[in-house]
């Protein structure tokens, strides 16, 4: 599941192998936050950084909470949003992780790209 870091700014994956994820529930909050459009689809999802950037285990908070104003009130916390943010089609990001097969789920027409305009 790819995301958009808000606060590190860049594409984020979560994934079962790297700790991402380690039930249904978790796997339901990553693929949330990676298609939620601030202001639009409800509250942030946040998730534990070290999570995502060390492959450890965290520091016996939750892994993902839900709400606006997380990561700014504590800074173990990086907000997800849709990957669409840094990555309009994250292939590429799957592709570099090693997946051998990518499942891309288009909402728009050939020729048209995801920000509405005309190739």
């Amino acid at each position: 599941v790819v995301s958009s870091g808000l606060q590190c700014g860049h594409s984020i994956v979560l994934d079962y192998e790297n700790g991402g994820f380690d039930s249904v529930q978790e796997l339901a909050s990553a693929m949330r936050s990676s298609c939620l459009l601030p202001g639009i689809a409800g509250p942030i999802v946040n998730v534990q950084k070290d999570y995502i950037r060390n492959n450890k285990k965290g520091s016996g908070k939750p892994k993902y909470i839900v709400g606006n104003d997380i990561a700014s009130s504590d800074n173990d916390y990086e907000p997800l949003a849709d990957a669409l943010i840094y990555e309009p089609l994250p292939y590429k990001t799957a592709l570099a992780q090693g997946a051998t097969h990518v499942v891309m789920l288009r909402s728009r027409p050939d020729g048209v790209d995801v920000t509405g305009k005309t190739s």
